[in-house]
């Protein structure tokens, strides 16, 4: 038994116009039930029905904008191939069933004890005409289901989030995923229209891409539960800040996790996280003000390239490593103190830092290996590095450090400014003491800051000098010491 009614109307071309249906039917048994498939645009259906039913729908029903399966039952399928498959699961919507479809609006029934829930296949419903979609607790949900519907404003659903399954939705607006554990990768991808994401008091995990190129999401709920954040998850999105500071489980950012979010300015990471993605706030230009955990061993290449954020806050005291193009382009530090334990700074880690001012290497007890260009685009003498007086010889003698200001103090906090030379001088007392560190020296002059010798000396062959200055009151002193091959070295020192 079935019922069913039709209402139509011919117009003069002949033409059909839109009909609404509803069929009680039994599996297979739905094309012999509609005279003119291609006249309906409403449908629902009660009873039972399998996969012939629901190809025979996609297929043949083409004028169909809504379609409701909520009394509906789907059955096991197994017979003469349908679309390449001889065998269909029960309670299945099978892959790509309605993909491309003109289905504007899908009800689905909820999950009762006479009324399992549904597996929705993958891309099942893809590149469709879906306007809305709530998909009831406990239905799966695979891979790219609702991918690529651009007429899709709002959805909602309680089950987790698969890979792909809203990507390239670029109308969708809203989006509730009903506190669900996991978002994955690339779930909301390109979704350029989405303002916000509710029911996220659950979640575990976003993967890889999943809200990458929402330009529109301002902002996002990162909750206490939160244990993994995949590689350019957030990229290219629109988030204004970054509030990760509840997520004491997550231990690492991903690789590119926000990179290019032009418009995210505040960033607060929890004590839980170890590992800082490569480039994971890569060109976040407008980003000023970062909470970083308080140790950080690897400032990951490309990390804060082209951010506004001070270096100061982003080197920690167990920093080991700042990678490649780490801080490339950050225009905002004046000052930075480079720990202990740091090791090596990477190709153009520090390149284009135009503001940088001074260096406090005082805790190096080693020179960091360097890569590539560290400094490009660094004034390097008009920088202050200031270092041990014991690792004075060594900084001032290492290819891209010795071009530096090189400041050091010694055991009575007198300073040394030497630029790019490895003529030494400090101050014991009252006298100033200069050490030639192996170059053959004939003469040294020593001038005031007005340019008035007051000191003049013929070494004949010495390894060092000494000079009274008792008598001066002058705290800026120049040493000029001319060379064998006629060349000048020069340095300028500060007595207390």
């Amino acid at each position: 038994m079935f019922k069913y009614f039709i209402s139509a109307t011919v117009a003069a071309a002949a033409s059909v116009s839109a009909s609404a249906i509803a069929i009680d039917a039994t599996p297979g048994g739905l094309s012999g039930l509609i005279d003119t498939p291609d006249a309906v645009n409403e449908l629902t259906v009660t009873g039972s029905i399998d996969a012939r039913d629901l190809f025979f729908i996609a297929d043949e029903m083409t004028a169909l904008t809504s379609l409701d399966l909520s009394a509906a039952k789907i059955a096991a399928y197994e017979g003469p191939a349908v679309h390449l498959n001889v065998r269909y699961d029960e309670n299945q919507i099978p892959a790509g069933t309605f993909a491309g479809s003109r289905l504007e609006n899908v009800k689905f029934g909820a999950v009762s004890a006479s009324r399992p829930a549904l597996i929705i296949g993958q891309a099942a419903f893809a590149g469709s005409g879906l306007k809305s979609i709530d998909i009831p607790a406990g239905y799966t949900v695979d891979a790219g289901a609702f991918a690529g519907c651009r007429q899709l404003t709002s959805a909602t659903m309680s089950s987790p989030v698969p890979d792909g399954c809203f990507s390239g939705c670029s109308a969708l607006e809203t989006a509730n995923i009903g506190n669900t554990s996991t978002v994955g990768m690339a779930a909301f991808k390109d979704c350029a229209a989405l303002s916000s994401v509710s029911g996220v008091s659950a979640l575990k995990s976003i993967g890889n891409d999943a809200f990458a190129g929402c330009s529109s999401l301002t902002s996002m709920t990162f909750p206490a539960s939160l244990t993994a954040l995949g590689n350019s998850a957030f990229a290219l999105s629109g988030l204004t800040a970054a509030d990760l500071s509840a997520c004491r489980q997550l231990g690492a950012i991903g690789d590119w996790a926000f990179t290019g979010c032009a418009a995210l300015k505040e960033v607060r990471l929890p004590q839980s996280i170890s590992t800082l993605g490569e480039g994971s706030f890569f060109d976040c230009a407008a980003l000023s003000s970062v909470s970083m955990p308080a140790s950080c061993p690897v400032l990951s290449a490309y990390s804060f390239k082209g951010t506004s954020a001070d270096a100061s806050a982003l080197i920690k005291e167990d920093t080991a490593e700042i990678g490649d193009y780490a801080l490339s382009g950050n225009t905002a530090t004046t000052s930075v103190a480079l720990p202990e334990s740091l090791e090596y700074i990477g190709d153009h880690a520090m390149a284009g830092m135009s503001s940088l001012a001074e260096i406090n290497g005082e805790a190096l007890t080693a020179v960091p290996a360097l890569g590539n260009d560290v400094w490009a685009g660094i004034d390097q003498p008009k920088v202050k590095l200031q270092v041990l007086d014991a690792m004075y010889n060594d900084f001032a003698t290492a290819d891209q450090w010795k071009n530096f200001t090189i400041t050091y103090t010694t055991s009575d906090e007198s300073i040394v400014l030497v630029p790019n030379h490895r003529l030494r001088g400090r101050f014991e007392g009252q006298v100033l003491k200069v050490d030639f560190d192996g170059l053959d020296v004939r003469s040294l002059s020593v001038y005031d800051v007005a340019g008035s010798c007051i000191a003049f000396i013929e070494t004949d062959g010495d390894t060092s000098a000494s000079i009274d200055t008792s008598d001066r009151q002058d705290r800026i002193y120049l040493v000029s010491a001319i060379l064998a091959d006629g060349n000048t070295v020069s340095l300028k020192l500060a007595r207390n």
